[in-house]
């Protein structure tokens, strides 16, 4: 039976994190079930951050899953809008987004 996995990505994810992150994504990526990560309190995240991300979203997709980011405010919010990656990575859209920008 699927499942969904959630967790919550805090503070920053750079080229110094961006293994760690990788570490602990593997660990979903067997799993059977999607992946939701909350990233609320990310503050920030560079392009070794964000092919991480893209990295699990492939995987997960091959198997038939999915990755879903939620809560993406802020300087991570234009990353991905700049990189155009909002509808790849499923970020989840807000009615009230405006006023964080």
């Amino acid at each position: 039976m699927a499942h969904e996995a959630t967790f919550r990505l805090c503070g920053e994810i750079d080229l110094a994190t961006a293994s760690g992150l990788r570490d602990v994504l593997a660990r979903f990526l067997d799993a059977d079930g999607d992946v939701v990560i909350d990233c609320s309190n990310l503050m920030f995240i560079d392009s070794s951050g964000v092919h991480v991300l893209v990295d699990a979203r492939n995987a997960l997709n091959a198997r038939g899953h999915r990755l879903q980011l939620t809560n993406v405010r802020g300087a991570p919010r234009r990353v991905f809008e700049v990189l155009g990656l909002e509808d790849l990575l499923a970020i989840e859209h807000h009615a009230t987004e405006g006023s964080d920008r």
